[in-house]
């Protein structure tokens, strides 16, 4: 795949543009925020030169300028990452954006799909790509209640990569089953960071976030629904 113009616009307004000055080609102005959606995985957007390709344009490259900002939503990662953009003679290359969530999803799931997730965790936040890792993730749910209640089970979390039973690395808090398996009407919480002790690097670096839960399967759980929002920090390894 390969960038589609159509599918990028501006989403800010300033009377103060962005411009190079013609003493020494510096910058000044403040930056632009655009929005792009792709079929693109993030890994194939965070490429070098991917928003001065592309059919039947040749991209932004003269409109974009050092500094500017992208939020890019890719339908093939389910998830909308911030990028900063970096224009040098018009060769654009693109670094994710450290700080304020750069990363975020929504899963939408039926009762079969969350407890299928104990023996198949699921995809949360896909592969940031080589020499990214996902920090300070957390995680938002909305349950709405069916007919009748969650059973057995195990605390539920997210995780580095898609071991089962949630037996990776955590990188959230985690609800208790018993919590879970209590609730009788439609229910909010939240999974905060959690504090991650010095692993291996190669732990987190490139590593997708799974939802998926320890102990055993959870059962019944009749007609319950869930839409979770998951956001991260990413960071440069390297």
């Amino acid at each position: 795949m390969t960038f589609t113009v159509q599918n990028w616009c501006r989403a800010s307004a300033s009377a103060n543009e962005p411009l190079y000055t013609l003493a020494d080609a510096s910058i000044t102005g403040c930056f632009r925020d655009y929005n792009y959606y792709t079929a693109d995985t993030q890994v194939t957007v965070a490429a070098s030169g991917y928003f001065n390709l592309g059919s039947p344009y040749l991209g932004v490259g003269t409109e974009v300028v050092t500094g500017d900002y992208v939020s890019v939503y890719s339908s093939a990662d389910g998830n909308r990452v911030q990028y900063r953009l970096t224009n040098t003679a018009g060769v654009i290359t693109s670094a994710i954006v450290g700080g304020a969530y750069a990363a975020s999803a929504t899963l939408s799931l039926t009762a079969a799909q969350f407890i299928a997730g104990y023996a198949t965790p699921i995809l949360a936040l896909a592969a940031p790509g080589a020499n990214r890792m996902y920090t300070n993730v957390s995680a938002a749910f909305a349950m709405t209640y069916g007919s009748a209640q969650f059973t057995t089970g195990g605390a539920v979390g997210f995780q580095y990569g898609s071991s089962a039973n949630l037996a990776g690395t955590k990188v959230t808090s985690t609800l208790a089953a018993a919590t879970l398996n209590g609730l009788t009407a439609d229910s909010a919480w939240t999974l905060i960071p959690a504090v991650v002790a010095p692993v291996a690097t190669a732990t987190g670096v490139n590593a997708p976030i799974y939802l998926s839960n320890d102990t055993a399967a959870f059962a019944v759980g009749t007609g319950a629904t869930f839409v979770i929002q998951v956001r991260a920090n990413v960071i440069a390894t390297a």
